[in-house]
């Protein structure tokens, strides 16, 4: 009863300071959620700092910003791509393509071709 309690009180204070809670997902769930309900997605997310987990498929350090891209399987088995627009494009530089890292940041926007988040960086 106690957890419930003080999980309740944190939620108050959260929302009394008008911070928006932190979410932590792997690539793929983050995918399966956006693509049951987009315009839901995009509503709860907004500006909400997010902590995604997942396999790099692609490190783009040759455009502003500079980008990682994770990869993740959603429930149907396809491929899903999640954007981190980096800040500092050095973090770009300590990651490979196949590694799988974490990333932190603020959700940007979303489509057919993927979730981007931006600010973003490397954890």
């Amino acid at each position: 009863m106690r957890g419930k309690f003080w999980a309740a009180a944190a939620a108050l204070v959260v929302a009394a300071a008008g911070v928006l809670p932190a979410y932590a997902v792997d690539a793929g769930a983050v995918w399966n959620e956006f693509t049951k309900n987009e315009g839901a997605f995009k509503q709860k997310y907004k500006g909400a700092s997010m902590t995604i987990s997942g396999k790099v498929w692609n490190v783009d350090t040759e455009n502003s910003p500079a980008s990682v891209v994770l990869s993740g399987v959603d429930d149907n088995g396809y491929g899903t791509r999640v954007y981190c627009m980096l800040s500092d494009k050095n973090q770009a530089m300590r990651v490979s393509k196949g590694d799988a890292i974490t990333v932190a940041g603020t959700f940007w926007t979303a489509g057919g071709v993927g979730i981007y988040f931006k600010p973003c960086s490397v954890r």
